[in-house]
């Protein structure tokens, strides 16, 4: 069995990642999964979260906010509605986006989707946050 497995990361506007992968661990809509090679197949929708790609010290973490992932034995595919990286990631206009969120889903509280809408703004803002909080938080090598 092989050791790695070849994973892409997708948004509607581009590939992010195309690789050999060792390790995912993915923010499914049942809870967090793990990818390793030869897992069975699996269609999943993703909740927001926190996409880790790789293990150990090496991992990155990616903020992602919906979208669904494709696993097969040797190929895993994530299409994500949004994705951010953790060194990408600009606190002060996350912020910033985060306030316009709760802001306009407090202005749009009788209309149920656009609340939602709003409130998976926020969401991901806060997962965006967190994912560049602990990489700062990171001991170094």
């Amino acid at each position: 069995m092989s050791v790695t497995f070849q994973f892409d990361l997708v948004t509607p506007e581009k590939r992010v990642l195309s690789h050999d992968e060792v390790m995912l661990t993915v923010p499914g809509s049942e809870g967090y999964f793990g990818v390793l090679p030869g897992h069975a197949p699996l269609v999943s929708m993703l909740a927001t979260g926190v996409l880790t790609v790789g293990e150990g010290k090496e991992a990155i973490r990616y903020a992602v906010a919906g979208g669904y992932a494709e696993v097969l034995p040797d190929r895993t595919t994530i299409l994500a509605n949004r994705v951010a990286c953790w060194d990408a990631i600009n606190p002060e206009a996350v912020e910033a986006e985060k306030g316009e969120a709760i802001a306009r889903a407090a202005a749009v509280q009788d209309d149920a989707s656009a609340a939602l809408f709003w409130k998976k703004r926020q969401e991901f803002a806060d997962v965006c946050l967190d994912v560049h909080k602990q990489y700062l938080a990171r001991p170094s090598s």
